[in-house]
């Protein structure tokens, strides 16, 4: 019995390894590269090795939001990392950003700036044409959050959501491409209020192709809740609020598909309370297991903060390892169940 037993568990587990390393092929696994970062020449080939498949190429100078910032100072750093990535990882997907907005940029700007964004991803096109066919998988709505007052019976009556809207039409039928965002969840005084924000997002609206949920958890340890709460979502594809009720049921025309995205920097490498590693522990143990059934992604940071063997130890491990099938081999069927 206790023989029959350990060939069916290892046979379970070699099939769940198998659909593991098939589903890599499918899934996407993001990673944030900032062209403000100096990176060196091999890094991208690094990270494709690591189990990147996704490259979201982004700045974080907002450039004044003036249209001739964008062509004269913005479109050359952006096609030059382009070239770059592309020259080491041939078959790189790629996401561009829109130039960056946070809660210090002005409303005016937000409702300002369609024309300008759509006008700026225009000219990456024109000038590669066929990388944008090829390797130009879709764009990102570089903003954290939901900005400004929101009314919940006519969302894009507020200014964040409205260039959402607009945007996502342009790219979706316009460019054909897709159309990502990850926002963060809740943490601080109006935790409830951010994940409501993002549920409504996430939940009702055909706005985005993917939502990855940062868990805000890494950086200063605000709720360890954060990371249940963001992988109940996944597995639920809604979003939830750390009680585990969805925000709002997940209406018909909700398009996104939702993932999560680690989070991660060198501190990890030089805390001697060794914190960093027990939060990014964490990460692992709540999200490993999800990696290749839903889209994910690593926000590391500038290029010295890019983690390669925790990339790839996250991506690249087998779910199950040879150890733990000798455990099984070697166990009583008490032990088993």
């Amino acid at each position: 019995m206790k023989k029959a037993v350990t060939i069916i568990m290892v046979c379970l587990i070699l099939i769940m390894n198998f659909a593991d390393v098939k589903a890599i092929e499918s899934e996407p696994h993001f990673i944030l590269v900032y062209m403000d970062q100096d990176y060196n020449e091999g890094d991208f080939r690094k990270m494709s090795q690591s189990g990147i498949t996704d490259f979201i190429i982004l700045s974080l100078n907002n450039f004044d939001h003036r249209e001739e910032n964008y062509i004269t100072m913005l479109l050359p750093r952006t096609l030059y990392t382009i070239q770059k990535i592309i020259d080491e990882v041939p078959e790189a997907s790629l996401y561009i950003a829109t130039p960056h907005m946070n809660s210090m940029t002005h409303p005016y700007y937000f409702k300002n700036s369609l024309e300008k964004i759509y006008r700026y991803f225009l000219e990456i096109e024109k000038s590669l044409p066929e990388i944008f066919d090829a390797n130009v998988t879709g764009f990102y709505m570089n903003t954290e959050a939901i900005i400004g007052e929101v009314d919940y019976h006519d969302l894009t009556s507020n200014f964040t959501v409205s260039i959402m809207n607009d945007l996502s039409y342009r790219i979706h039928e316009y460019l054909h491409k897709k159309f990502l965002w990850i926002p963060y969840y809740g943490y601080g005084d109006n935790a409830a209020e951010i994940i409501k924000r993002v549920g409504y997002i996430a939940n009702t609206t055909p706005f985005f192709d993917y939502i990855l949920i940062q868990p805000h958890y890494y950086f200063d340890g605000d709720s360890r809740k954060n990371l249940d709460a963001v992988f109940y979502s996944v597995i639920n594809q809604k979003i939830c609020y750390r009680d585990m009720v969805p925000v709002i049921e997940k209406t018909s025309n909700a398009s996104a598909e939702i993932g999560f995205l680690n989070e991660l920097n060198s501190m990890i490498r030089w805390d001697s309370s060794k914190t960093f590693e027990k939060r990014f522990g964490l990460y692992t143990y709540n999200f490993k297991g999800l990696r290749n059934s839903f889209p994910s992604g690593f926000y590391t940071g500038g290029v010295n903060d890019v983690d390669y063997q925790r990339i790839a130890d996250f991506y690249k491990d087998r779910l199950y390892s040879e150890q733990w099938i000798d455990l099984i081999e070697n166990s009583s069927n008490s032990d088993l169940f």
